[in-house]
């Protein structure tokens, strides 16, 4: 800007961010221009700014902008800021003895030389821009071949025409690490495995030449599994669309690229090109494993110290505005291309109760409270999310130059926009509501299927019989698919309302014995869903007519009279809601067979864990990964629908013949009949 007296101003704006608050400062600059013209040449260069359109474009606007010229004298430096920093993609014009060259001043390194007449003769001025602290300075210079990467291009091509002079293509160094597979167990503060993460084909380079560095990393299959006990979700992060055969390299899930030039003259670290690429992923968590991580982020070696409660209000009655937090580093990185290729996440959440809130007191919700025991079945019922598609738009910048805790901001700020822009997909994909997208989605995939069968039959084939085949095919995915997405809707509204109901009974063994039972009894058909849903029913039903007695007996023996009479209030709770739960349940699993029944003949293979869970000893000193320990206690955990899960497992023995396994705990000998799982018989060592 200009002052009353005609002289330069120079105002310096930046806009930071803080919480919801957006601050814009202006300052007077009198320290350091945005940008540096040095002229080391023999030649004047005058510069100027492009204006967006020439005149004889037939732009009024650009006719009417005056475009101001700067002569810039050999030997000589020019502080330069851009005339119009409004205009989209500014570019700075060098003139020398009217041959013209466009530069960008944000593109950071050599650039080609520029050829020009001089007198009889011509000149050739080499150009290259450089960062000093938080000025850009481009530099202008006498081409010298010995120390530049370009050299004149051969004979037969264009006249004044430059190429990258040849780069020796053998490195100076070469490592290539490649894995079949890595598997990490994630344990917790308890000695608890909670998680286990597997990588397969792992490959992870690195290549040094004489000028620049790669460093590549390729993982083909990435898992997380849950290995949290009555986990709903087992596995909780995997590709969607990849296949798990090994033989399959062509679409790894995920890959990292990264080269970076070994040029230290230009003053930031110079980071050729960046990218980052994971296929499409299934992310799917429960509520028990969603504490588990939380808690586990919030890591503690200290268990015995008990952590302050900090209350917080629902609105902050202070007006103060924040201060902005500013961010100072010296260190820069210039990304001549930083590129994160598009994201699409397919989340599954579903809220549950934890099977340890009786070793959770801060977590159990309190029965006595309506209003809390209110707001529990409403999250039971309306807080769980199916298939929801997130996707995520790529990010794309070129000659970016910032500092390390910038760039950190800048990919919050991104990530935090494109979620906040996807909640209409969560709300859509609630169970509650049926997921509708989801069955949006499958519709219609099977209205084009209609149309694209038909199509691909008569376009790919001479033959007029491809065409009805394409029909009947088409067809049959259009029933298919439609079948598939009205009744995952149904059972996805009635297993909600079948939650909320299970929440009012009150009883917890009554929960605990049907969420086990969900997890392991899934229908894969029809008539397997029917069978499921009335032996579910049958179960609910005699539930609810035996707890009218043992519910005040558990009561009495556990909490005195107090208790008994609670223990009759969940009785009668009980002989209503669990029926009730036993109908919605049945609708559920015969919906879910029917759902299943569409994909049972599908070529597909069913996802499982990488391993089953690490069992640790009652010592807690952590070893070596048993699997024979691993199977007993999975055996263990798993029978009487988890009767005897919080039993410590100890060895077991398989009677050969019998399809029975001994089980030896701390506290008792099992006799289970491994196809039923049930338990035949046991023996507790205190006598019971």
């Amino acid at each position: 800007m200009y002052d009353v007296d005609g002289q330069v101003q120079l105002i310096r704006v930046r806009i930071l961010m803080e919480q919801a608050t957006i601050f814009i400062e202006l300052y007077k600059e009198t320290r350091q221009w945005p940008y540096r013209i040095e002229n080391q040449s023999d030649a004047a260069v005058i510069v100027y700014q492009r204006p967006p359109y020439s005149a004889e474009h037939g732009d009024t606007d650009a006719g009417a902008m005056t475009v101001k010229r700067y002569t810039i004298p050999a030997r000589s430096t020019l502080d330069y800021a851009w005339d119009y920093p409004s205009l989209p993609g500014k570019l700075l014009v060098l003139n020398v003895n009217h041959r013209e060259r466009d530069i960008s001043l944000q593109e950071i390194g050599p650039s080609v030389p520029l050829q020009y007449p001089a007198g009889g003769s011509s000149g050739t001025m080499a150009i290259d821009v450089y960062a000093d602290g938080l000025t850009q300075v481009l530099h202008l210079s006498e081409f010298n071949p010995i120390k530049s990467i370009y050299r004149r291009a051969r004979q037969g091509s264009i006249a004044d025409s430059f190429e990258v002079a040849n780069i020796d293509s053998a490195p100076n160094l070469s490592v290539k690490l490649r894995l079949a597979g890595v598997g990490v167990s994630v344990i917790n503060s308890q000695v608890e495995e909670i998680a286990y993460v597997t990588l397969r084909g792992l490959e992870i380079s690195f290549v040094d030449w004489s000028i620049q560095q790669s460093f590549h990393v390729i993982c083909q299959w990435l898992q997380i599994d849950n290995q949290k006990f009555g986990a709903i979700y087992p596995i909780v992060l995997y590709p969607t669309m990849i296949s798990r055969r090994s033989e399959d390299t062509e679409h790894p899930a995920f890959h990292l690229a990264l080269v970076r030039s070994k040029d230290t003259s230009h003053g930031v670290e110079y980071i050729k090109y960046f990218s980052v690429l994971l296929q499409e992923m299934s992310f799917e968590i429960d509520e028990d494993f969603l504490y588990t991580l939380i808690e586990f982020a919030n890591f503690d070696t200290d268990s015995t110290s008990a952590k302050p409660v900090v209350e917080r209000a629902i609105g902050d009655e202070s007006m103060d505005i924040p201060e902005p937090h500013q961010v100072e580093s010296t260190t820069q990185i210039y990304f001549e291309v930083f590129h994160i290729q598009p994201i699409k996440l397919n989340l599954s959440y579903i809220s549950t109760d934890r099977l340890d809130l009786e070793t959770d007191p801060n977590r159990a919700p309190s029965s006595s409270n309506p209003i809390t025991f209110l707001l529990g079945v409403l999250k039971m019922a309306i807080g769980s999310i199916s298939d929801a598609p997130i996707q995520m738009n790529a990010l794309l910048m070129e000659n970016l130059r910032l500092t390390p805790a910038l760039l950190v901001q800048l990919l919050e700020h991104h990530y935090r926009q494109q979620a906040i822009s996807q909640i209409h997909r969560f709300l859509g994909s609630a169970d509650a509501l049926g997921n509708p997208v989801g069955l949006f989605n499958n519709i219609t995939s099977g209205v084009v299927d209609i149309f694209y069968e038909p199509y691909q039959g008569f376009i790919m084939s001479d033959r007029p019989q491809d065409l009805g085949y394409g029909l009947i095919k088409g067809t049959a995915s259009f029933m298919k698919k439609t079948v598939f997405g009205l009744s995952d809707s149904v059972s996805k509204v009635t297993d909600t309302i079948g939650k909320g109901l299970t929440a009012a009974t009150f009883d917890k063994s009554f929960q605990d014995r049907r969420r086990i039972s969900k997890i392991r009894n899934k229908p894969k058909h029809a008539l397997a869903g029917l069978s499921q849903g009335a032996t579910s029913f049958a179960s609910s039903v005699a539930s609810g007519l035996t707890g009218v007695i043992t519910q005040p007996l558990s009561g009495a023996e556990n909490e005195g009279v107090g208790g008994f009479f609670r223990g009759v209030g969940k009785g009668i709770v009980g002989i209503v809601a669990k029926p009730m739960v036993g109908v919605v349940d049945l609708a559920t699993n015969v919906s879910e067979g029917i759902r299943n029944t569409t994909t049972v003949f599908d070529d597909t293979v069913e996802l499982e864990r990488t391993r089953l869970p690490r069992h640790i000893h009652r010592d807690k000193i952590l070893r070596n990964y048993n699997e024979r320990e691993a199977v007993g206690q999975n055996l263990l955990r798993n029978t009487d629908d988890g009767t005897y899960a919080k039993e410590h497992y100890l060895a077991h023995l398989e009677l050969r013949g019998d399809g029975i396994v001994m089980i030896l705990t701390s506290t008792r000998i099992l006799a289970v009949n491994i196809k039923r799982s049930k338990v035949d018989w046991d023996v507790s060592f205190a006598g019971e």
